[in-house]
């Protein structure tokens, strides 16, 4: 058994720090070693060399609980960072521990500290330590027996930490009646305030319901008298095949990597709707999701063609008038390369531009077309393509 003595040759001092709280209580926390520094003795503690939460007895002054003195009371120890804490507790309901309490809390700044302990696992210093030529032995693993109060330490900056206190009386002094009144006052303040604040956060979730229920029953009653159009969504292989071939197309031609198109279709039976809205071909949430778009599983192939268009070019940054033009434009070229008439897309366009320039009801007719045919036509150009006798039929896109 060793323990790190309470004088030796180096005679070094060090500063200590006393918080007192109360001294009714007989607890304290004090620093009883430090680690990765070399100490009075020349050894070096690692971190791990003491058990957390591991008992010890709180020795006499000078460790001469060790020659026969009853120890003064008892506590755990643990590693806080670089340094070793006790957190202990005198025996109070004895004169001999009373007095060590005292005889502590009355050196405050000036107490030391150091413990008595078996080896259980160490090394010798290295020819060249990195923490010096007085480094002579490293300390790994520790059994500490006790902790005793000291008149010089061998370790480091051991010192009393904290005389503590709790919040009950001790026995036979009553609080006088002014500090009773008051606490009495406090608790009764910081009961009511919890009271309301409960009652408001109460009266807020209630009212988060009612408002739930109340636009789920609006929306009820939309879909039912065709304010509103009740939709639920629908996997791949429920979209009929041209639709999915020309929103793979559109992904192809935009070159969007990355973006998934999901499908939906209006639903009728209100057990089995996922959303509403009004009657839509497409949408697109550009700040939640700004790799997804949906497109309706009932559409035409060109439909979906312009709609995924449409769509991405919302996720672009695009606003409702540019992306209708994106999606026109790309319904406009498609028809035209299936057609091998490459040539009207640029007139075509131009009408859609004026359009939306000059009427705006125009403009609107012009955006639900489904054959691209009807624009190109308005556009001066024919209605079929020219094509010669032996030309290789249209090139059909997705």
């Amino acid at each position: 058994m060793e323990y790190k003595r309470a004088f030796d040759a180096h005679g070094e001092e060090y500063v200590g720090g006393v918080e007192i709280k109360s001294e009714t209580t007989g607890r304290i926390t004090a620093v009883f070693a430090t680690l990765h520094v070399v100490d009075h003795d020349g050894d070096v503690t690692l971190p791990g060399a003491f058990t957390n939460g591991a008992p010890v007895m709180i020795s006499d002054w000078n460790h001469t609980s060790w020659q026969g003195a009853k120890p003064v009371g008892k506590g755990v120890i643990y590693e806080d960072g670089d340094e070793a804490i006790l957190e202990g507790q005198f025996f109070m309901s004895t004169t001999h521990g009373r007095d060590a309490f005292e005889t502590v809390k009355e050196l405050g700044e000036l107490a030391s500290f150091s413990y008595g302990f078996d080896v259980d696992d160490s090394a010798p210093a290295p020819r060249e330590s990195t923490y010096g030529r007085e480094h002579r032995r490293t300390l790994r693993k520790m059994t500490v027996h006790e902790v005793s109060p000291v008149l010089v330490a061998a370790g480091i900056n051991t010192r009393l930490v904290a005389v503590k206190s709790d919040l009950q009386r001790t026995a036979g002094v009553p609080l006088d009646p002014s500090t009773r009144d008051e606490l009495l006052r406090l608790r009764t303040q910081l009961m009511g305030d919890e009271l309301n604040e409960l009652k408001r956060l109460r009266n807020s979730f209630y009212g988060d319901l009612e408002r739930a229920a109340l636009i789920e029953e609006l929306k009820g009653y939309a879909v039912t008298e065709g304010f509103l159009t009740g939709y639920r969504e629908v996997s791949g292989p429920d979209v009929p095949a041209k639709a999915r071939e020309a929103a793979r197309g559109a992904l192809a031609r935009l070159a969007a990597p990355g973006v998934t198109v999901r499908w939906f279709v209006e639903e009728n039976d209100p057990a089995r709707v996922e959303f509403t809205d009004t009657k839509i071909g497409g949408f697109c949430r550009p700040q939640a999701v700004p790799d997804q778009v949906w497109v309706r599983a009932d559409l035409g192939a060109a439909k979906a063609y312009e709609v995924v268009t449409h769509e991405i070019a919302h996720l672009d940054g695009a606003d409702e008038e540019q992306a209708q033009l994106a999606g026109l434009r790309a319904l406009c070229e498609r028809w035209a390369v299936m057609n091998r008439c490459t040539d009207s897309v640029a007139a075509a366009l131009a009408l859609v531009k004026a359009a939306i320039a000059r009427d705006r009801e125009a403009h609107d007719a012009l955006i639900t077309m489904v054959d691209p045919a009807d624009l190109v036509h308005r556009a001066g150009c024919p209605r079929r393509a020219r094509r010669r006798a032996g030309d290789p039929p249209p090139r059909r896109l997705p």
